[in-house]
């Protein structure tokens, strides 16, 4: 899991429409000062590169995971990004073949944003906090087993009343084939 700090500086807020969105939304733009650092794997390489590489925010997720960028954002500030790329869940900047990585689910945010701060300091005014990382209990999240385990359940809800109702079957015509032993 390759871990780089990218400069950024805010850009604007405008309508978009990425992905599944039905009608624009807003989202914040942040350019990437620093592209160069990002290895070529992890961004759309053309024959004259062009090192635009672009962040996209949805608003929503923002006030959801509850950042403040300090008000307002501005251009003036360098935001300094430490991303995860590469990881589980982890977002791309091979969007539509264009460099722009588009954050709008908490799940890719977390996995992919570590912390956030301001390029001059090395305090991070966002980070996210492992515990959240943590299971609190063991539990088995393999879908295939869960799911087999679910079939076997429903075969047996299914089955054992028609063995039971066949061998009651069996039991009554093994008892009217009986004959009765007559008495002279």
């Amino acid at each position: 899991m390759p871990v780089f700090k990218v400069q950024c500086d805010y850009s604007r807020i405008s309508k978009k429409k990425f992905f599944n969105d039905k009608e624009p939304k807003d989202y914040h733009a942040f350019l990437v000062v620093n592209p160069e650092i990002i290895p070529d794997e992890y961004v759309c390489v053309f024959p004259k590169r062009n090192n635009a590489c672009w962040i996209w925010i949805l608003d929503d997720l923002i006030k959801e995971a509850e950042i403040n960028f300090g008000e307002p954002l501005r251009a003036t500030k360098d935001y300094k990004f430490i991303i995860d790329l590469g990881g589980k869940k982890s977002a791309k900047f091979k969007t539509n073949n264009l460099n722009q990585m588009v954050l709008k689910t908490k799940d890719y945010w977390e996995n992919t944003v570590k912390k956030i701060g301001f390029w001059e300091s090395e305090n991070y005014f966002y980070e996210v906090s492992e515990d959240k990382k943590k299971p609190t209990k063991k539990s088995n999240n393999n879908p295939v087993l869960s799911e087999k385990k679910n079939d076997w359940v429903k075969i047996t809800f299914i089955c054992l009343p028609i063995v039971i109702f066949g061998l009651l079957l069996l039991l009554i015509i093994k008892w009217v084939s009986k004959k009765p032993k007559r008495i002279k």
